[in-house]
This record gives C-alpha cells, sequence and structure tokens, in this order.
C-alpha cells in the first residue's frame, strides 16, 4: 500500500506541475505534448559489490540491452519546456568473485532500475530541426541481489532502493509538420540504485541510454 500511495503522490505533484505551467505559459509556440522513446541502454563493462571488509568483482555479464520512456510534457514556447516520464532501464546479471586467493568468495548479482522522470529542456530551433539540452532527477525503483558464498559462508541479500538520482541528455529531433516529430536522444543516469546495505555502501552504477523516440504535439 505504501508504494502505492507514494506512486500516486509522485503523480499528482507531477500532473500538478504541469498544469501549473500551462497557466503560465504564453499561446505562441506553447502546448502539450506526449512521447514514445525506444532504444539501447548501456551499462558500465565491470560491477563491484562490497561485502563485510571483501570486495567482489566481475566482468562478463549479461544485461538486457533495451530501454523504452513514456512522457509527457509542456512547451513554454521554442526554447523551453518541461517533461515528467516513466523509464525503465532493463537489468544486469553476471557472477562475481572475490580477491585472488579466496575462491570460496562467489556468487551471481542482479540489478534493475526503473522510474519516474522530471526534467526541463532547452531546445535551440533551426528550420524544421532542433537541438535540445535536458537535466532533471530519476525516482528509482532499483532492485540489487547477490546470492553465493562470502569465504565459503551461504550469503544471500535482497535490497530495494527507492532513491532520487541526477540525470541529463542530448537530444536532436526533426519537425515532420505542426504535430509529428522524431527524435533521437543520449541520456546517462547518475548512481542509479546507490544505496547502504547492512552499513556497507552499495555504489549504483552510471547507465547510459540512446533511444529513438515519436512526439506528438498537440
Amino acid at each position: 500500500m505504501g508504494l502505492i500511495t507514494r506512486d500516486c503522490c509522485r503523480a499528482a505533484a507531477l500532473t500538478s506541475l504541469l498544469v501549473f505551467a500551462a497557466g503560465a505559459a504564453p499561446a505562441a509556440d506553447s502546448g502539450f505534448y506526449l512521447g514514445l522513446d525506444e532504444g539501447w541502454v548501456k551499462y558500465p563493462d565491470s560491477a563491484m559489490r562490497q561485502i563485510g571488509t571483501t570486495t567482489l568483482t566481475g566482468t562478463d555479464l549479461d544485461y538486457t540491452n533495451i530501454t523504452y520512456d513514456f512522457t509527457a510534457g509542456y512547451r513554454f514556447n521554442r526554447y523551453f519546456s518541461v517533461e515528467a516520464g516513466y523509464v525503465d532501464l532493463g537489468q544486469r546479471s553476471g557472477l562475481l568473485r572475490g580477491p585472488l586467493g579466496n575462491p570460496g568468495t562467489l556468487g551471481n548479482s542482479s540489478f534493475s532500475a526503473k522510474g519516474e522522470t522530471l526534467v526541463a529542456i532547452g531546445t535551440l530551433p533551426f528550420g524544421k530541426w532542433d537541438v535540445s539540452l535536458k537535466a532533471g532527477i530519476l525516482y528509482a525503483d532499483a532492485h540489487l541481489g547477490f546470492s553465493g558464498t562470502v569465504y565459503d559462508q551461504r550469503y544471500v541479500s535482497r535490497v530495494l532502493t527507492i532513491n532520487t538520482h541526477a540525470m541529463y541528455g542530448l537530444g536532436l529531433g526533426y519537425n515532420l509538420d505542426s504535430h509529428w516529430r522524431i527524435q533521437s536522444g543520449l541520456t546517462t543516469y547518475r548512481d542509479v540504485g546507490s544505496t547502504v546495505d547492512s552499513g556497507f555502501r552499495i555504489a549504483g552504477p552510471n547507465i547510459s541510454t540512446f533511444t529513438l523516440g515519436l512526439v506528438f504535439k498537440f
């Protein structure tokens, strides 16, 4: 029930912000829009997990390389807009090992993240093309898991983190007509899932995405 209430509060807050923006903006070149993007997600090539005084690392990791997001925004004018959305950043899993000389420390690690976003976007139009920069926050629900042994002792950990993380990106768009726009973008999400578990800090990864999308402007 707590998660449902939290999500409802977030949705209400984001909706209120967009409605406020609509009332404050001038009529010319302003209005609501909806967007859908899909593309590829890139995790770091290696992962690290601190358990007690032992550091486990892994390099041969598998990850879901598909990401998607839904967005709803409001254009104040041709140059500035605010946008709320939801993004799925896929998942990563693989084997982590302890230091050399400690074969009894290893296990399977998993990570996944998704959540709501809120960004401000600055746009520079030239003809039908435009370049945009965005910066904002990701309200991430990240799941971190580990199942294995530490010094030959069974160790299982399941952690859910709900934190706010910085995000920023660069985009290129082309306006097909007064309503439809195609776009591509590069976005980075910082330290997703960083938390403290049993007194030890878990460093979340920086996740990058490249997406292609379609926008409808009302």
